[in-house]
């Protein structure tokens, strides 16, 4: 069914005359959500303020509740950030599963996951190689 022939089926069910304000259906229904949606996190954002003001004992500055020394641990290297995430997950995996999970040096995007040799094995040079391979899988 075609979103005119949908639409035409919805104004001969709404019977009240002219939509209001206009406005399709659809528009309506999106302008609700948006309204609904902003009451919503408004409240919340109010709500949050109100508690943070209302309380006469000074809420815990965030160094002193998460203690780590990033600065210390990374010396301002993004590579020594991102061995410190890694080892910050596997130990959390570990924790969690008991699973010891590997912490991989960070690549870039640009370098690739696999050296060029190991991509060649997987995925043929020539385009029209890899779609036949590709759609052989899926027939």
């Amino acid at each position: 069914m075609e979103s005119g022939a949908h639409s035409a089926t919805m104004e001969t069910g709404w019977g009240g005359g002219a939509a209001p304000f206009g406005a399709s259906w659809q528009k309506t229904m999106m302008w609700i959500f948006i309204v609904t949606d902003a009451l919503l996190f408004s409240g919340l954002l109010c709500g949050y303020a109100f508690l943070r003001q209302a309380n006469s004992a000074p809420w815990p500055d965030r160094t002193e509740v998460f203690s780590i020394p990033f600065i210390a641990l990374t010396d301002y290297s993004v590579d020594k950030l991102y061995a410190l995430k890694g080892e910050i997950v596997a130990r959390g995996v570990k924790a969690i599963t008991g699973l010891d999970m590997p912490v991989f040096q960070k690549r870039r995007f640009q370098h690739g996951a696999l050296r060029v040799e190991q991509l060649r094995q997987r995925v043929p040079q020539r385009e029209v190689e890899f779609r036949k391979q590709f759609l052989a899988m899926y027939q």
